[in-house]
C-alpha cells in the first residue's frame, strides 16, 4: 500500500509540473505559431504559359524536371512533360495531354475517359514561377496522381514549382 501512495504521489507531482497556469502561460509572452502561407497565384496570359519550363535541378543540378506548353487554336494547348535519364536511359518522367487555357490558367486532363477527371494545372503565381498541381477527381489528394508520370520512385512528381527556360 505504502508504495501504491507513493506511486500516486509521483504521478500527482509529474502532472503538476507538466500543467501551466493561465498566469504562467500569460506570463511567457505571445507564442510563436508558425504560419503555413498559401501559395497566392494570379491570372496569367496564354502568352505567359506558353514555352518551356524547368525546374531549379534544371539542367546540371541532379534529378531535373522540363516540360513544355505549345498554343493550338481555340485555347488548346500541348503540354509535355519530361526530366532526366532514370536507370533504364529514358526520360523518368514523362507525360504528353491536351488541354484548355481558361480563367488565368490551363487545365489537361490526365484521365480523360473518367466521369470525373483528374486534371493536372499549370498556374503563375505572383512571383512569376510556375505551379504544376492538380485538381479535381476522386482522390482526396488529386496531386498525388502526378506521381504516376515518374517511374523512378514514388516521391518523384511532375508536379511542383518550375521557371520559365530563357531562351537557348
Amino acid at each position: 500500500m505504502r508504495y501504491n501512495y507513493l506511486a500516486f504521489l509521483m504521478s500527482l507531482a509529474l502532472f503538476a509540473t507538466s500543467c501551466k497556469s493561465d498566469k504562467a502561460v500569460e506570463d511567457a509572452g505571445p507564442e510563436k505559431v508558425e504560419k503555413k502561407e498559401e501559395t497566392a497565384f494570379r491570372d496569367a496570359t496564354i502568352k505567359e504559359l506558353t514555352g518551356d519550363f524547368v525546374d531549379a535541378n534544371y539542367p546540371d543540378k541532379g534529378f531535373w524536371k522540363k516540360f513544355s506548353v505549345e498554343q493550338r487554336p481555340d485555347s488548346m494547348v500541348q503540354v509535355t512533360f519530361t526530366s532526366a535519364e532514370g536507370p533504364n536511359k529514358q526520360a523518368a518522367c514523362r507525360f504528353s495531354g491536351i488541354g484548355k487555357y481558361d480563367k488565368g490558367y490551363i487545365k489537361v486532363p490526365v484521365n480523360p475517359g473518367s466521369p470525373n477527371p483528374t486534371y493536372l494545372t499549370i498556374k503563375m503565381i505572383t512571383t512569376g514561377d510556375i505551379f504544376v498541381g492538380a485538381e479535381g477527381g476522386d482522390n482526396p489528394n488529386p496531386a498525388d496522381v502526378l506521381a504516376l508520370f515518374c517511374m523512378i520512385s514514388p516521391a518523384t512528381s511532375i508536379g511542383g514549382l518550375y521557371k520559365s527556360l530563357p531562351n537557348e
